[in-house]
């Protein structure tokens, strides 16, 4: 079964001395550029659900999180969300992209590790770099030509082909990963403008909830 993340935005109102439901603003036409909040994340992205509460994996998680519902909510609206969803984590938006900053770091640092991996194998190991032209031939065909073209490698050149087919397969990985935390940034990053012209430029003022069904 699959499951979807969900998030609500809140700030800080100086008149009330609490935090208003982003969306509420937006009904009641009390500040129009709440409607700019996108979802952070887009979709069913198993590695930004870990990565924000440690749902569906556990890779690059953040520890540093509020767990729960925000202390502030509404006792009633909390026990509907409490009965229909579940994982509820919270972030201050600046904390936010200070910590994705933190798991994006974190990535370049896995990517700078497997190409290291790779050269020092590729030193090492003469197959391999005489035949990555001929591997990456390889690697985009279907699967009967496939096994055509290396039914007579012998088991080193097999060896060699199926690292390399794992290493690719690992950077494709991390770059998904990484680009899947730069637009959660971005994202922050187009509507922190607006936010702080809402809460007297106090990123602290913006509270952003994240949880998840199923």
């Amino acid at each position: 079964m699959g499951c979807d993340i969900h998030q609500k935005t809140f700030i800080w109102s100086t008149l009330e001395r609490t935090y208003i439901d982003s969306s509420l603003l937006v009904e009641d036409n009390a500040w129009p550029g709440a409607a700019y909040f996108n979802p952070i994340v887009d979709g069913r992205n198993y590695f930004m659900f870990g990565v924000l509460a440690g749902v569906r994996s556990s890779e690059h998680e953040i520890m540093s999180r509020h767990n729960g519902i925000p202390p502030f909510m509404n006792k009633t609206a909390a026990e509907w969300l409490l009965a229909s969803y579940h994982s509820f984590v919270w972030y201050f938006l600046d904390e936010l992209e200070e910590k994705l900053g933190e798991v994006k770091t974190a990535l370049e640092k896995d990517l700078s590790e497997e190409l290291e991996r790779f050269n020092q194998e590729m030193a090492s190991n003469k197959i391999l770099a005489s035949s990555i032209p001929e591997f990456d031939s390889i690697l985009s065909c279907e699967d009967d030509e496939y096994e055509e073209k290396t039914k007579r490698f012998k088991s080193e050149k097999k060896r060699a082909l199926e690292y390399y087919a794992d290493h690719k397969a690992c950077l494709d990985e991390i770059k998904w990963h990484t680009d899947s935390v730069e637009k959660s940034i971005a994202v922050i990053e187009d509507y922190t403008p607006l936010s702080f012209n809402a809460v007297e430029s106090n990123p602290s003022r913006v509270i952003v909830m994240f949880f998840f069904d199923s």
